[in-house]
């Protein structure tokens, strides 16, 4: 605590696990940080510093920076006056995406208009996939990928990237999402093995570990992290040891857990993971983006393709020879997910978790306060949603609509869960007090609705199917 050089580097507010400084976006630099920037797959500046410094190449000079001035616009007030020129009514999202985002995110998508095919876009990738590849944890070797589409597009295309047409996909189902993998490896006509839970199961490693031995031709094994229709995260690590030891490549789907959740490519052996800016890192809809491992590349490379736009080697090309994308893609979307990139950074992974966890915590002891208990109980819920049993007497579509008219969005469950169960989110930019004043609100609207069901005909969904609890 005395170390006077040691707080200094902690009061930049970065994400220093990794790394002894961080790049502030100007250097001047040799031929031979310029030569090591070459060999990367995404060359950055920080990387190639990075790599420099382990090896004891390069020596820092002392000098000050004045970090965290108070910068001249106040994006706050910017953001609310033009906010309040717009026509639709603000709403409170708690829907696990889109997700609220902070006024730098929004402001972020108000710039000079930029060419997909000019170096300034060019800038803004090489930017946006260096933070991603940081987020995921990858190496240096690691490439990021982005797509214009949402996650599904993503899933898209590591599956018909990844499964050679003569041998087999082992797909890992215990709701809508794990069977959303299995739809679009049907569509493209993979020979599919479905290992399949009920929802709200726990994947249980025994059975990948069986399923592997039984069927040497697995080349993939593709599962979901969380499985955001339930809540429930899966064991992504445990697989990952698996698939590293049979010879499979594990694509893992990390659409609603990278952010929130603990997840590193590189510790839990994941080839292929892909996510999406609309959730846990609190940017816009409309950009998802994978990272991939450097020994994949050589696996798919001969793989005919089966798709001309969500070909991920296409991608990767644009990447390294262009740092642009092979398609127009939404730039605007792309400038909202650097920014919010930035903001997970400057928080850092602890952090974000443990904020995560904190407001998770609130949300299910007030839901419980209110006799809304969650469907499942395995000690593997996710930090980021809450499925929530609906109280007796009220529908969800009464419900959601009480609640839209205090100004907030609370979401359907899919499936089996529609009936009986409703979620709520804590995914983006929430202050304590949204949710306390939710469950307020909440509380309220409930007992108005219990008090006007005494007052007419019960209601028949009270003799609706409900789901098992699911217990560990």
């Amino acid at each position: 605590e005395d170390d006077t050089d040691l707080m200094t580097v902690q009061d930049l507010g970065q994400d220093l696990e990794d790394a002894n400084g961080v790049f502030t976006g100007h250097a001047l630099v040799t031929r031979s940080i310029l030569a090591k920037l070459v060999d990367l797959p995404n060359p950055t500046f920080e990387d190639g510093l990075y790599d420099l410094v382990t090896q004891g190449n390069v020596v820092a000079l002392t000098t000050t920076w004045t970090w965290g001035a108070r910068r001249p616009i106040d994006i706050d007030d910017k953001v609310a006056a033009l906010l309040d020129s717009k026509r639709h009514t603000h709403y409170t999202l708690l829907n696990p995406g889109p997700v609220n985002t902070t006024a730098t995110v929004k402001s972020a998508l108000v710039h000079h208009d930029v060419c997909h095919r000019d170096s300034t876009f060019s800038e803004l990738m090489v930017s946006m996939t260096g933070k991603l590849r940081r987020i995921f944890r990858g190496s240096s070797q690691h490439t990021v990928v982005a797509i214009t589409g949402s996650g599904t597009s993503a899933m898209e295309a590591c599956l018909v990237s990844s499964v050679p047409p003569d041998k087999k996909v082992l797909i890992l189902d215990n709701g809508a999402f794990g069977a959303r993998l299995v739809e679009v490896a049907a569509v493209h006509e993979m020979d599919v093995i479905h290992l399949r839970y009920d929802w709200g199961e726990p994947i249980d490693p025994a059975d990948v570990a069986r399923v592997l031995a039984e069927h040497p031709g697995i080349a993939v094994v593709a599962m979901i992290h969380h499985e955001t229709s339930v809540g429930l995260l899966n064991p992504v690590r445990e697989i990952g040891a698996m698939c590293k030891a049979h010879g499979a490549l594990l694509v893992v789907d990390a659409v609603s857990s990278l952010g929130a959740e603990d997840l590193d490519v590189v510790r839990d052996n994941i080839d292929i993971c892909y996510g999406s800016a609309n959730k846990c890192l609190h940017a816009v809809s409309g950009a998802s983006f994978v990272c991939v491992a450097p020994h994949v590349w050589e696996r798919i490379e001969k793989l005919r393709p089966r798709s001309y736009y969500l070909d991920l080697r296409r991608y990767r090309r644009y990447m390294h020879e262009l740092a642009q994308t092979p398609f127009t893609p939404a730039v605007s979307t792309y400038f909202a997910l650097d920014a919010a990139c930035s903001e997970f950074l400057a928080d850092g992974h602890a952090a974000r978790f443990e904020l995560y966890k904190s407001r998770n915590r609130r949300l299910r002891q007030g839901l419980a306060a209110l006799g809304m208990h969650a469907f499942t109980d395995t000690g593997s819920e996710s930090s980021s949603i809450v499925t929530a049993r609906l109280p007796d007497t009220i529908a969800y579509e009464t419900l959601h609509d009480a609640m839209k008219e205090r100004g907030i969005i609370i979401y359907a469950c899919k499936g089996i869960l529609a009936d009986r169960y409703l979620q709520v989110a804590n995914m983006g930019d929430l202050a304590d007090s949204t949710l306390d004043r939710f469950l307020v609100i909440l509380g309220e609207e409930v007992a108005r609705l219990r008090l006007a069901a005494l007052e007419t005909v019960p209601s028949p969904i009270v003799a609706a199917h409900e789901p098992r609890r699911r217990a560990g």
